[in-house]
Order: C-alpha cells, then structure tokens, then sequence
C-alpha cells in the first residue's frame, strides 16, 4: 500500500511539470504568432496609408490639370472677337425649331343633349332604353377608353353632363390629366365643352364669340392655347354649333359671317400674333352650302374629304331616322385648320353607322359620330402669317364685336322671344329629370305586355313634346 502511495505523487508531479512547461511552449509560441500578425497588420496599415497618399497625390495632379484646362478656356473665351453680340446669340436660341416633330390629338363630337335624345320625332325605331344617359354614359366610357383615339384635345357640343364628362375622361388615363372650359347656353340645357391636356398645353385666354345679335342665339367657344414644348407657339381652336334645320340656312350664313368678323376684329389674335387656326363643331350644313364655301374661301381646309365627287361615298357624320321625313344621311360635322396645319391622321367610324334604324341606338351613344384628327405644326420657317385684314365675309352687315365680356345688342329683337320660352328652364326640372325620374329601368325590362311599353314609352315622349 505504501509503495503505491509513494509512487502516486512522484508520477503526478512528474505529469503537472510536464503540462506546465507544454503550456508555456504553446504559450510562447501563440505569442509569437500574435506579435507576427500585429507586425503584419501594421505593415498593412503602412502599405494601405501609402495607397492613399498615392490616390490623393494623383487626384491633386488632376485638380492642377482641370485648374490648367480651366485657365486655358477662360483665356480662349476671352479671345473670343469681341464684335460677337451676345443678345442675338440668345434670340437665335430662342427661336430655334426643335425639330421634334411633336404632334397632337383632337376629337370633335355632338354628345347629343340628354333631353334632344328623347325627341319624339327622331329615332323612333330606338327602344327609350337606350336613349337615358345611364346607359349612354356607359357607351362614352367604352369609346373613350380606346387608345387608338384618346386625344389631347376634345370639343364637345351639345354638352349637358360636363361633369360626368371630365369625371370620365380623367378616371380612363387614372389622373387629372385634363382640364376643361366649358359654356352653357342660357335657358338651355346644352353648351360647348373643350378639354385640353395639361401636360402639352397652357389656356392663354378662353371666352365666347356670340355668333347672333342676342345671347340667346348660337355662340362659338374661344380657347387661345400655348404649346409647352414649345413656349413661343400660340394657336387658337374656335368650337362651334350653328343653328339647326334647312330653313334656317340664312341665320348659318350670318353666323359664319359673325364668326370671321370677330376673329378679324380680335385684339388678342392680333396681339398674340395667332397664325394656327382650327375650327371645329356641328355646323348643321351640308359641304356644298354658301357656310362652308366661305370657311373654305377664308384659308381653311377640311381635315375630312368634303368635296363633290365624296359627296356620296358614305362617309356621313350622322344618320337619323324621323317621323316626318324618314332616314335621313348627313354630313353636319366639321374640322377645319389653316394651311400651316399638317394633317398626319384622321378617324371617322363609319362603322358605327345604321342605315335601318340611325343612331343613337344600343351600340352608339349620339346621334352623330365623332370625329379624330391627328395634326402637327408646320416649319416655323415657312410660316405665312395670317392676314387678318383680307378675311372675307359680308361688310354689309353691321356687326358689333361680340364677346362674352361685351355689351350685347339686340337688332333682331328676339330677346324677348327667347326670354319667353326658356325663362322657366332654371326653375323648374328639365324635361329630360321629368322623364328619368318616372322611368325605372329594370321595371322596363320587366315588361312583358307589348301594349303597356308602347304606353309606357309614348308617355314619355308626350312629355318631351308637350314641353317643346
């Protein structure tokens, strides 16, 4: 027992100094290999320092080579022949044609007025369904939303849901991309709407040519617009509807007369320097008449072709199909621009025509067709400026300048008249609020007894007529 226990510590000794001086070797060792690293890493940090007074040495021989190159342009510029105007160097620039080629968009249409949609007298094959605006407005929606047609400027008439229209425009492109002017006729429900794109135009000036010798008679819409990506360039478009009905083709031909007169006399025009020209609208006159020759006769050309040989090549703006007179084909609608206008495009959908029963109808919302243009202007250079004293119309008739900030005078003493007929418009509903409020559309559709439509829909249209 003792020689175990004497032999025990001698070897337990023997172990403990063993490990102690093989500790001491790995811990020399570990230290050496740290102060290898920490001499490593400071030659590192050395070597790094050196890159970047190198970086920093190069980059200061840059900065002498720009301070030289700058001192040798400074000194070149100042060599420059003093005899240089520097004003006119700026007017050049100024009046540089960009060259790009930038062109436009334009549709001109007769929405037909929600309450002219219930006349009696035109479309009597259409079932009263398709003629409220709910369902019509759902049509516009489909039309507009087109990409083939979408347009940067539109020029309505017969506008009477001017808010449903900008509503409507702005939520198909998903912004506030269009801005809108727009001008009612007193004691009527319709008025002239332009819409422009904001992004490509600024609204210079906007006001009304009255077009008659009282408000109460036809009216254009003034809109002076300037390029935004070409600041210098002003145009005007002039949107119109003349009076209606064959019969009245002398008052077409005094407002033609009026619109040039007023253009002609037109300060802004002048002051502005317009030369672009466009005129657009439902003239409610066929291509051969005297209105039309003397648009013509004034410089202007028809985007669409409006001459004798086109004269039944079916290209009409609108069918109808009346009680008295039966299916009537016609060419009322209108763009016309001045000569240094280019036309690149142009769209009317004959297609949506219906020689059987005529528009409106389930597939169409108005009872004309739209009309699509694309144009650009011309080279600046060759531009002719527009002679606004060799305007032609009739000096015999007396004209006073008419606009919607002048005093109106009354020669044709028709005031009162109109005064009359339309003084109870603004008090009470319209017509067309009378007919949709007592027509339920889904009860319609559950109808089954033919007499009792027939009923339904005459009643209705005794409204519009008794009204009228």
């Amino acid at each position: 027992m003792n020689k175990y226990n004497m032999s025990y510590p001698n070897k337990f000794n023997n172990y403990k100094k063993s490990f102690s001086n093989n500790n001491n070797k790995y811990n020399y060792s570990y230290k050496q290999n740290m102060s290898y690293r920490n001499y490593y890493n400071r030659n590192y940090m050395n070597n790094s320092n050196y890159n970047n007074y190198n970086n920093n040495y190069n980059n200061y021989n840059n900065y002498n080579n720009y301070n030289n190159n700058f001192n040798n342009f400074n000194n070149n510029f100042n060599n420059i022949d003093n005899n240089i105007n520097i004003n006119n160097i700026i007017n050049n620039i100024n009046n540089l044609d960009l060259n790009l080629n930038v062109s436009y968009k334009l549709l001109c249409w007769n929405l037909l007025c929600n309450e002219y949609s219930f006349d009696w007298k035109t479309s009597p094959k259409i079932e009263l369904k398709y003629k409220i605006w709910e369902y019509r407005s759902k049509l516009f929606t489909q039309l507009f939303s087109d990409k083939s047609i979408i347009s940067d400027i539109y020029c309505f008439v017969e506008v009477d849901k001017q808010d449903d229209l900008y509503i409507m425009l702005n939520s198909i492109v998903n912004q506030k991309l269009y801005d809108s002017i727009y001008f009612p006729r007193p004691y009527t429900p319709l008025g002239i709407m332009l819409l422009y794109n904001r992004a490509k135009f600024k609204v210079i000036s906007s006001y009304k040519y009255y077009l008659g010798n009282t408000v109460k008679l036809n009216f254009a819409l003034v809109a002076i617009l300037q390029e935004n990506f070409y600041p210098n360039n002003n145009f005007a478009i002039l949107v119109t509807h003349l009076t209606a009905w064959d019969k009245n083709e002398n008052k077409r031909i005094k407002q033609i007369n009026k619109l040039f007169y007023n253009i002609a006399n037109d300060d802004n025009f002048k002051n502005l320097n317009i030369n672009k020209i466009i005129i657009c609208g439902d003239l409610n006159t066929n291509p051969d008449s005297k209105c039309v020759q003397q648009i013509i006769d004034n410089k202007f050309k028809s985007v669409f072709d409006i001459s004798e040989k086109s004269k039944d090549d079916g290209n009409y703006t609108m069918v109808i199909d009346t009680v008295d007179e039966g299916l009537k084909k016609l060419k009322f609608d209108y763009i016309f621009v001045s000569d240094n206008i280019e036309i690149i495009d142009k769209v009317l959908p004959v297609k949506f025509l219906d020689f059987e029963r005529g528009i409106p109808n389930e597939n169409f919302p108005s009872d004309h067709l739209y009309l699509f243009t694309e144009f650009k202007f011309c080279d600046k250079n060759k531009e002719i400026p527009y002679d606004y004293n060799s305007i032609i119309y009739d000096h015999s008739l007396k004209y006073n300048l008419i606009t919607s900030n002048s005093k109106l005078d009354d020669d044709d003493n028709n005031e009162n008249k109109y005064n009359k007929k339309y003084k109870n418009k603004s008090e009470n509903d319209s017509d067309t609020q009378k007919i949709e409020q007592n027509f339920n559309k889904n009860e319609f559709n559950k109808i089954d007894d033919k007499e009792e439509k027939d009923n339904k829909i005459n009643e209705k249209e005794e409204i519009t007529n008794e009204n009228k």
